[in-house]
């Protein structure tokens, strides 16, 4: 005697089904962490282009610095002139960051999602990215023509801002840098640290 063919019960259905959703839920929710990793990857990069910007910047503009014959020139620099000579008593913390000077046509403390400056009358966007700068002018040179010291470098810290929420960062004109630093949650942060020397001259 023939056996008849055993067909699948709704149990059976149903227990796949219900394997097939768990597996489902475990691929959407890695391709949800992905996603994430993939778009912090991505303003990761744009906030070190935006610090190796003005790191940049800063090195160019110390071709303008020479003191030449002794006299010190480093407010004819665009950028440089804001720095103080460092003090190892008191040496900078927290309350020295500055919002990046905003040189109209040269440099803008906001930056756009592809690190392009954004001008402050510029309405189509409110930008990504805000940048702070801790600079200090230090090594000191033992002698000049003019018979004193004075610093041949700058200390310069460059410190990329973002919202974690990806929103446009509207305060980065408006909010004291100091204001912002303990803000972990709410701000990412990118950090670069570089030493821009003086244009020899005879000094």
């Amino acid at each position: 005697m023939r056996r008849k063919a055993r067909g699948y019960t709704i149990i059976e259905v149903m227990m796949a089904l219900a394997i097939l959703a768990v597996g489902a839920t475990g691929v959407i929710a890695l391709q949800k962490v992905a996603l994430i990793g993939n778009s912090n990857a991505r303003i990761g990069d744009s906030a070190r282009q935006v610090a190796s910007t003005w790191a940049d910047r800063l090195k160019t503009d110390a071709l303008q610095w020479n003191d030449p014959l002794g006299i010190p020139d480093i407010g004819e620099t665009r950028w440089l002139a804001t720095a103080g000579v460092y003090d190892t008593v008191n040496p900078p913390g927290p309350g020295q960051w500055v919002l990046a000077p905003e040189v109209p046509g040269w440099s803008s403390p906001v930056a756009d999602v592809h690190g392009t400056d954004v001008a402050i009358g510029d309405t189509t966007t409110n930008g990504m990215f805000c940048t702070h700068l801790q600079m200090s002018r230090t090594v000191q040179k033992p002698l000049s023509l003019a018979g004193a010291t004075h610093p041949i470098a700058v200390r310069a810290l460059v410190r990329v801002i973002w919202r974690r929420d990806l929103a446009p960062i509207t305060e980065c004109r408006s909010t004291a840098p100091a204001s912002i630093e303990n803000d972990d949650a709410r701000y990412g942060f990118y950090y670069l640290s570089t030493v821009v020397g003086q244009e020899e001259a005879s000094n």
